[in-house]
């Protein structure tokens, strides 16, 4: 059950009032200010405390609330079995293909053993050969010459 919060009159009133009794354009005491100015002053100052004192007095309890409720979809999240709209950016965890089919794995041997046999085959020239997007072969290639498992050939790749 959420904690009823219970609405305090706004501060900005009181700050506004700071802003144009005490203080001039230049955010300087008037020259003309009277001595009963600064009682005035300082007992409206006191009252916003009061009021801020009150406010972060009503809201300390949720903001500890809200520490309890992180700590707790952390650990959720840790055990994996955080619902999609809890995820962070609200993405859906990865479900299977309708068709029952799986995803090729794009494992590195697999693909340094087909540029062996094949050297200087392009991303499209191995897609093909291993049933699989050409976009996703060309950023797996790239990250294997990256690494020095494959090196860039004329055309294509190759393995050193």
């Amino acid at each position: 059950m959420r904690p009823r919060i219970r609405r305090v009159p706004p501060l900005t009133v009181s700050i506004l009032a700071v802003a144009t009794v005490g203080l001039g354009a230049t955010g300087c005491a008037p020259l003309s200010a009277d001595k009963g100015d600064s009682g005035f002053m300082a007992d409206l100052l006191d009252t916003i405390r009061h009021q801020i004192d009150a406010r972060l007095a009503e809201l300390r309890p949720l903001a500890e609330e809200a520490v309890r409720l992180q700590a707790a979809l952390a650990a959720l999240e840790s055990t994996g079995t955080v619902a999609a709209s809890s995820r962070p950016g609200g993405s859906a965890p990865r479900r299977a293909p309708a068709n029952g089919r799986r995803r090729p794995v794009l494992s590195r041997e697999r693909l340094v053993e087909h540029v062996r046999a094949h050297p200087g085959s392009t991303a499209g020239d191995v897609a093909k050969a291993l049933g699989v997007k050409r976009t996703s072969i060309a950023t797996r290639l790239a990250q294997l010459a990256k690494s020095g498992d494959l090196v860039k050939a004329a055309r294509g790749y190759a393995a050193p």
